[in-house]
């Protein structure tokens, strides 16, 4: 299933920010294995929060490997691979935020998902278990990761 964010999405309670709201709008796919989305439209208790613009930007970005790679060089007699490599998949947001009144900088996010090219098939339910793992593990602890970003306490 491809990635596509077409309704809003909705957050619980985090940080300063109540019942939040963003409507994602589909970007300029710039290079044929991406999957840009801005934040067009926000809802909930979010004062000061802003939309996507080109000076302040709020961007979403799946982008998957260049080409796939599968495992090579099977050793029979180990019973394993000699070269596994990485399908690498890539999240990234590029947010605009003001250091001064007048000066936007660029917060940046990025997620790597590393996978054993070989992993899929021949283990999927860890792959999936090792994801949503992780994913649910942020979510659990976005009050804790927001503060965090904050006072530095890890």
């Amino acid at each position: 299933m491809a990635i596509n964010i077409v309704r809003p999405t909705t957050a619980v309670t985090a940080g300063s920010l109540t019942l939040a709201t963003y409507t994602f709008s589909p970007d300029l796919n710039m290079d044929g294995r991406s999957r840009p989305y801005v934040i067009s439209a926000i809802g909930g208790t979010q004062s000061g929060v802003s939309v996507n613009t080109i000076d302040k930007p709020k961007i979403m970005n799946f982008r998957r490997p260049a080409q796939f790679r599968s495992p090579s060089g099977f050793v029979a007699s180990a019973n394993r691979f000699n070269t596994v490599p990485r399908n690498t998949f890539k999240i990234n947001g590029k947010y605009g935020v003001n250091v001064t009144a007048n000066q936007v900088e660029l917060m940046t996010i990025n997620l790597d998902i590393n996978i054993p090219s070989g992993a899929g098939a021949q283990d999927r339910a860890n792959v999936d278990a090792a994801l949503l793992s992780f994913i649910t593990g942020l979510y659990d602890q976005k009050e804790e990761i927001i503060l965090a970003c904050y006072d530095g306490q890890w």
